[in-house]
């Protein structure tokens, strides 16, 4: 039980948040594309590691397999973020790549986008609100997850079919956060958010109501495109 805790921590260390909020620091006006590229590159790390972790577990035994990640990520993350400044005023530059000028005009340049501290943001509404919209939202991901599979073989889908529909929802999240995460720069996030909320809804009313593949179809399409777009925009 502990060691499962412990891989749990360590995995909610190296998952996308200390890179979104890297991001964040370095990106304002073009902070929706940059958190797509961080996110598109995540979205194909499903796609390289599981063949390659199904390989070292078969040629080796589980704990050789994870020295082995263990060892990719130290000698090819940690040196590549070493290199890395917290800010981009450490090396003399604005967010998005601008030139820092203390002055313009005889009047000092203010940054825009202060930044806001956990207990300033905790005593407010929204801080909430938003954390209980994405808690909910990956909950409902969490649990299609560990269901999907048993849920396809009780309404007498082909266990081919759902599995399928299973792998291709990784397809839709990349195609969704390359069409729409940019658009993050552009239109209101919040409105976006919604659209997402109710694009995961629309999924599971598909998967309940509509019989056959064709619900699998929707699901996957509404689900992965939903889902997908939502880590950017969790972000941003």
């Amino acid at each position: 039980m502990l060691f499962r805790s412990a891989i749990g921590l360590v995995m909610s260390l190296i998952l996308y948040e200390p890179a979104f909020w890297l991001a964040a620091q370095w990106f304002r006006r073009q902070r929706g594309r940059a958190l797509t590229l961080i996110t598109f590159g995540g979205g194909l790390a499903s796609t390289v590691f599981i063949p390659l972790t199904s390989l070292l577990t078969t040629t080796l035994e589980w704990r050789a397999a994870l020295q082995w990640l263990a060892f990719i990520i130290a000698v090819v993350t940690v040196p590549l973020h070493l290199l890395l400044r917290r800010r981009p005023q450490e090396h003399g530059l604005l967010p998005d790549g601008d030139v820092q000028q203390t002055e313009i005009g005889g009047e000092q340049l203010v940054l825009d986008g202060a930044s806001t501290t956990l207990a300033d943001a905790a005593r407010t509404a929204d801080f909430w609100l938003l954390s209980a919209a994405f808690a909910l939202s990956t909950a409902a991901w969490n649990g299609i997850s560990v269901h999907f599979i048993a849920y396809g073989h009780s309404h007498g889908l082909a266990p081919a079919a759902v599995a399928t529909a299973a792998g291709l929802i990784g397809v839709t999240q990349v195609i969704g956060r390359t069409l729409l995460g940019p658009a993050t720069d552009r239109f209101s996030r919040r409105s976006i958010a919604l659209a997402l909320f109710a694009a995961q809804a629309t999924a599971f009313l598909a998967l309940l109501t509509v019989p056959g593949n064709l619900g699998l179809i929707l699901y996957v399409c509404c689900f992965g495109i939903g889902f997908g777009v939502l880590t950017p925009i969790r972000a941003a």
